[in-house]
């Protein structure tokens, strides 16, 4: 949900995808009021489709992204550019939500990851809330937009992009990410993710320096945390602690 009052003047292009459904009058006519690229689509299988159908019709070189349920924070946009202007080498950044219920009220807080080394903990688990993103459009286009794979279209592409960059999280809450019992369910990894974050973890760590030992073992936990194994997980936790301490051997930064 974006409000006029919300979108500072600097905003150049609003693109919005409907996926299987068609705005209302109310929506409609806010939607002229910001002057947004309107896309109606029958409805997709693959959410990946539709916003690689979004990306598609962008001409800006940094794309930012809200759900449709969330709420947009007023000078968001501003802190976003600000942070990319600020950090040429960083091709995706993100931040912290603050969750709220069907009626807006605060719940609590969603955290990202934090730290200096991202695109190292990038390869133990997502770091991002894909929500809160604001990344560089060039980049994206190299890495072919986000892949056709259920649930983990997300994770899959920011492997890619911290290849290609340094990755960037924030305290900063910029969006408050509803929490209701109309979202979609969460769903076991299938097979193809799965495999699809293997094949790009093991390309991440290969351009970061980690040995290929330590790339297999977060990617056996992460499997395992998907899939609800928890107990096995947690004895491989401290895994994950001790990665974050380590200074990577190489990176593409020299």
């Amino acid at each position: 949900q974006v409000t006029v009052e919300a979108l500072p003047q600097i905003l150049q292009d609003v693109i919005v995808v409907f996926d299987g459904s068609e705005p209302e009058s109310e929506e409609e006519q806010l939607l002229n009021a910001l002057q947004a690229t309107v896309m109606v689509l029958p409805k997709q299988g693959c959410l990946a489709e539709v916003l690689n159908r979004g990306l598609a019709r962008a001409t800006t070189p940094l794309i930012t992204r809200v759900d449709a349920d969330d709420l947009w924070v007023q000078g968001r946009l501003t802190q976003q550019l600000d942070l990319m202007r600020q950090n040429p080498s960083c091709v995706l950044a993100g931040s912290d939500a603050t969750t709220i219920d069907s009626d807006g009220a605060v719940i609590g807080v969603l955290r990202a990851g934090h730290g200096l080394n991202l695109r190292r903990a990038m390869v133990v688990r997502n770091q991002m809330l894909h929500p809160t993103v604001i990344f560089r459009a060039d980049h994206v286009a190299e890495a072919g937009g986000y892949p056709s794979v259920d649930r983990v279209e997300d994770y899959a592409l920011w492997l890619d992009l911290a290849r290609r960059g340094d990755i960037i999280n924030t305290d900063a809450r910029w969006v408050r990410y509803r929490i209701h019992d109309g979202q979609q369910t969460r769903r076991f990894v299938g097979r193809d993710g799965a495999r699809e974050i293997a094949h790009r973890r093991r390309e991440l760590g290969r351009a970061i320096g980690m040995g290929s030992a330590q790339v297999r073992a977060c990617d056996t936990a992460w499997r395992l945390a998907q899939n609800g194994s928890l107990r096995r997980v947690r004895k491989m936790w401290w895994r994950e602690e001790r990665l974050r301490t380590i200074e990577p051997s190489g990176s593409l930064d020299g």
